[in-house]
């Protein structure tokens, strides 16, 4: 259960394994939210393994590996919470965790995670460990892509589709930030702005339609396409 770190008392969680990551959504006995690394060190002597934890980030999980459909391009769909906002989610390249995983941990920084100076090393080797069960499909572009033979319709931050196929892919990128898609508007304002002055004007009408048959073309077989009004001058070519 995910509590404020404000408000919560730390609870008491049971002794993990060692040696061992484990993860906590609330404040516990061995300090704030996040990610831990449960170790122990082997003293002088004869006598007892010597436990310690060490905190290495705000909490993070690993949902899923992912590779494209061809097998390559392999990651790992992330799950991640900064101490500000709401969980996140990036399905990263495992080519990020090559040298130190400096790219890694600036992405994860730049979306609000906060990561312990001197716990870039568990980081990186939890994540080189991770192993999940579950594998969706890393869509590594925007555009048209065939899941369990249907076709999905993927986004940065959406996937349309029918069903549960959304959940079987995922657009993935070395950034993670990277959006260039957004809404505006409301349909009411798009009326009114633009179905209106489309309205018996069919010249209008093939202009809307054009900037939005983009997505389209890919279910026509079609690469491109384009069309060229011709016309005097002045006469409304530039404005549609």
């Amino acid at each position: 259960r995910e509590v404020d770190p404000s408000e919560a008392e730390p609870a008491k969680v049971k002794e993990p394994r060692r040696p061992t990551f484990a993860c906590y959504l609330a404040p516990s006995q061995y300090g704030p939210p996040g990610l831990y690394y449960h170790g122990q060190r082997q003293p002088k002597g004869d006598g007892d393994p010597a436990p310690f934890d060490v905190w290495i980030c705000s909490p993070i999980e690993c949902m899923a590996a992912t590779h494209d459909e061809r097998g390559d391009n392999h990651g790992l769909l992330l799950r991640f919470k900064s101490p500000y906002g709401p969980w996140r989610q990036w399905a990263m390249p495992l080519r990020l965790l090559k040298g130190s995983g400096e790219e890694m941990r600036g992405e994860l920084m730049d979306m609000g995670v906060r990561i312990n100076p001197d716990g870039f090393k568990p980081l990186h080797r939890w994540a080189s460990q991770c192993r999940p069960d579950e594998v969706v499909v890393a869509a590594t572009r925007v555009g048209w892509h065939r899941v369990e033979e249907a076709l999905v319709f993927v986004m940065p931050r959406r996937t349309i589709a029918q069903g549960e196929l959304a959940r079987r892919i995922t657009f993935q990128s070395e950034v993670a930030g990277q959006d260039e898609y957004a809404t505006a508007g409301s349909l009411a304002s798009w009326r009114e702005a633009i179905g209106r002055l489309c309205s018996g004007n069919p010249l209008g009408v093939l202009s809307v339609s054009t900037a939005l048959a983009g997505p389209l073309l890919h279910l026509c077989h079609r690469p491109t396409a384009g069309i060229h009004l011709v016309g005097d001058s002045s006469c409304g070519k530039t404005t549609w």
